[in-house]
């Protein structure tokens, strides 16, 4: 009986052990390349040179002060792919990998592609239009910026709420005028 537990115990140590060394690899591997974009003279486009680019490396961190989260540039057969590290799953900053792209909040994961690898994300990530102009990799961003503070959507809730509010009232006052006189009455 006790040779089957301490080989259990031994196995389980094991199998901890491996997974540990094998995460840890993966964490130690070279840093990715973080890049400040070059800024364009339009707003939603970011440029990133392409000589960042090499024959070793194919992912490039975009990093740019007017957004959220970073941009994943990477270099594939057919051109190049910007991808928004932002979750799909709550909207957090992932973290690119090597061979993935991982969310270090609830685990979700990410190909370079922007696909769904293992969930709670379902939705895959944001890709934009990329675009190559004089040996520059035009990234257009649409309208992604940098979100609204807590303080602004509360102040904004409160405004949608009170105005939807009073509006109703007064539109249920037109018509029918008299409960609400009656409410306002101070006879009982």
């Amino acid at each position: 009986m006790g040779n089957r537990r301490h080989f259990i115990k031994s196995g389980c140590i094991a199998c901890m052990g491996l997974t540990s060394i094998a995460t840890l690899i993966e964490a130690c591997s070279a840093p990715m390349q973080v890049v400040k974009s070059s800024n364009s003279d339009l707003p939603n486009i970011l440029s990133v040179s392409e000589s960042k680019f090499t024959s070793s490396i194919h992912v490039v961190i975009v990093r740019d002060d007017k957004l959220d989260s970073d941009i994943l540039l990477v270099k594939g057969k057919d051109g190049y792919k910007a991808l928004f590290m932002s979750c799909t799953h709550e909207g957090l900053p992932l973290t690119a990998t090597d061979t993935k792209i991982v969310c270090n909040a609830h685990g979700s994961q990410f190909d370079f592609d922007g696909k769904v690898l293992k969930e709670p994300a379902l939705k895959p990530l944001e890709q934009f239009k990329t675009e190559i102009i004089n040996n520059y990799i035009n990234i257009y961003t649409c309208l992604v910026r940098k979100s609204l503070y807590s303080w602004e959507l509360l102040i904004l809730s409160i405004l949608y709420n009170c105005y939807f509010v009073r509006f109703r009232v007064y539109i249920d006052f037109l018509r029918n005028p008299l409960p609400a006189l009656h409410h306002c009455s101070s006879n009982p």
